[in-house]
């Protein structure tokens, strides 16, 4: 991430850079640093509170990003404590039979 301190939670001057870098990490699953996944929730909501309006915009995408990295994490893990217990890894439903 930029310089930015847990003491200060102001970004420097390449604030936009980090978030739309921090995207693109999550997006593609890199390695991020401890430190700056636990700083980054609070920089994205200062952004978000008193950023120019592009920085928002980033802070809003990395938020997105976040989430979706979360949601298909959970999804993972869904699959493979069924697959754990001997179940199917993905979910199916069985339609009535189908006549032409």
């Amino acid at each position: 991430m930029s310089n930015i301190t847990q003491d200060s939670n102001e970004p420097d001057h390449h604030a936009r850079e980090t978030l739309v870098l921090l995207a693109s990490a999550i997006r593609n699953g890199w390695q991020i640093p401890e430190q700056a996944m636990r700083l980054a929730p609070s920089v994205v909501a200062n952004m978000l509170a008193t950023g120019t309006t592009r920085e928002k915009l980033r802070a809003a995408e990395v938020l997105i990003r976040m989430r979706d990295s979360n949601i298909a994490a959970l999804a993972v893990g869904d699959k493979i404590e069924r697959l754990d217990n001997g179940g199917a890894t993905e979910i199916v439903y069985q339609l009535n039979k189908i006549t032409l």
